[in-house]
């Protein structure tokens, strides 16, 4: 076993490296939400009762929405999404690393936040003009890009995990002791 972690190579500089920008992520996660929550609503946000339904509340003013609060929630939807990818590092790395992981997950990494932008900035065009504002398959844009866009996004993560598995996470070496160790202990128990 001494023999094995000597032959492979060691990469603790990058795993502190990891962990140093999840506590940040977590960190400015904390911040922003603190700093959502100081600030508020504003008064045209706040829900009032629907002018016919008396039972029913109605929304406030979508265009009070494109306040400091939702570049706030931008923010932290760009902090979620990196430390969502800083997670999937932490489980597909290996010993030396990403290694090839890493060019795929930074595209996917990317493209999440793009979509994640296209998303915010859409919504900024349908608070100002909801009725005016281009569909997609009958949706408002926002709408639309949450669900055909956002929506199925981790399937990439996914794709790059299957893709991966057997290089970066087990191989056949490692499978292999993991089924000796495995028998042995099945084997004291039996005894």
């Amino acid at each position: 076993m001494q023999e094995q972690a000597e032959r492979a190579p060691n990469d603790d500089a990058g795993e502190n490296r990891l962990a140093v920008a999840m506590l940040l992520s977590v960190l400015l996660s904390a911040g922003l939400l603190l700093l959502a929550a100081w600030i508020g609503e504003s008064v045209a946000e706040r829900p009032v009762v629907h002018p016919e339904i008396p039972g029913m509340m109605h929304g406030g003013q979508s265009a009070a929405r494109t306040g400091p609060v939702l570049w706030i929630g931008a923010v932290f939807g760009l902090a979620q999404i990196g430390f969502f990818g800083l997670c999937f590092a932490l489980g597909m790395r290996g010993r030396g690393g990403l290694g090839p992981v890493s060019r795929p997950l930074w595209i996917a990494l990317s493209v999440f936040a793009g979509v994640w932008l296209a998303l915010v900035w859409s919504y900024l065009g349908y608070a100002a003009d909801p009725i005016g504002t281009s569909r997609w398959l009958g949706f408002p844009l926002p709408t639309a890009i949450l669900l055909f866009g956002f929506w199925p996004l981790p399937l990439l993560f996914v794709a790059i995990y299957l893709r991966y598995f057997d290089e970066m996470v087990i191989d056949e070496e490692r499978l292999a002791r993991f089924r000796t160790r495995l028998a042995a202990l099945r084997r004291e128990r039996r005894d």
